[in-house]
């Protein structure tokens, strides 16, 4: 997808967004696997256990998943880009390796340090990621297929230090009280080991909170979001601040002319 290698601008959201180069993606992505290969549910130690209704993963079907940043700033979205690129490139050797865990203040544009955040920052923390799904839903009076777009947000306090440790330890709650309901066993990801299993219900009594925002269907069968988006190529990103040192360096040497003569 074009929005990979892109930074673009939502012009619904007014937000300037750049694709995340973290694992959710591939977990995502075995979820559907695991989910889709197992149509009645994953094999349970009492099945008996369930409860009567139908599994919510019953009917689940695979999707293309992107996570984006949210910007405000062009500026800072360029920076991202150069960031990530970075990363991604000295994260292949081993030298570029030990240099991002030695000077990681210089590669990520002081986004990561090893003091890491005050307990102040922590409590103050709070995340907020929106979920637009898009796919197509057949009428059920003509039998044409419609474009369907459901919005859902997800928030809660500090991400990676309070809501990890809550997930954590609610996870765990599940595997030691309701064990009779989980799958067997196996290499699972959070998803299709508790998704059954109310975690939802349980994190919303921590302080997150799940919530569905809209749903919209449209009459014609083409997408429609695209128009929405505007993008901006790599080799804008790339040459954007090359422009402007180079802008930089020439009003630099005028000055010094100006100077001098």
């Amino acid at each position: 997808m074009e929005l990979d290698t892109c930074i673009h601008y939502e012009r619904k959201l007014g937000y300037w967004a750049g694709v995340l180069p973290i694992c959710d993606r591939s977990v995502v992505r075995r979820t559907f696997w695991t989910l889709h290969g197992h149509p009645r549910g994953l094999p349970t130690l009492k099945p008996e256990a369930l409860p009567n209704e139908p599994n919510a993963f019953t009917n689940i079907r695979p999707v293309h998943f992107r996570q984006f940043l949210a910007i405000q700033t062009l500026r800072w979205a360029i920076i991202f880009f150069w960031a990530t690129q970075i990363l991604k490139t000295l994260s292949r050797y081993t030298l570029g390796l030990k240099l991002l865990l030695k000077y990681p203040q210089v590669f990520t544009v002081g986004a990561f340090t090893h003091r890491g955040p005050t307990e102040k920052q922590v409590a103050e923390g709070s995340f907020e990621m929106w979920f637009v799904g898009k796919g197509y839903r057949k009428d059920g009076e003509t039998g044409d297929l419609k474009v369907t777009e459901v919005v859902t947000k997800v928030k809660g306090p500090e991400s990676c230090y309070i809501t990890s440790a809550i997930g954590i330890v609610q996870c765990a709650m599940l595997c030691l009280h309701s064990r009779d309901i989980l799958p067997v066993g196996g290499v699972l990801t959070t998803a299709s080991a508790f998704g059954g299993a109310n975690i939802q219900g349980l994190l919303e009594d921590r302080g997150l909170s799940f919530e569905h925002i809209s749903t919209g269907i449209n009459a014609t069968n083409g997408p429609q979001y695209e128009n929405s988006i505007v993008t901006l190529k790599p080799w804008v990103a790339y040459s954007l601040p090359i422009i402007f040192l180079i802008t930089i360096l020439i009003l630099f040497v005028f000055v010094l002319f100006i100077s001098f003569s």
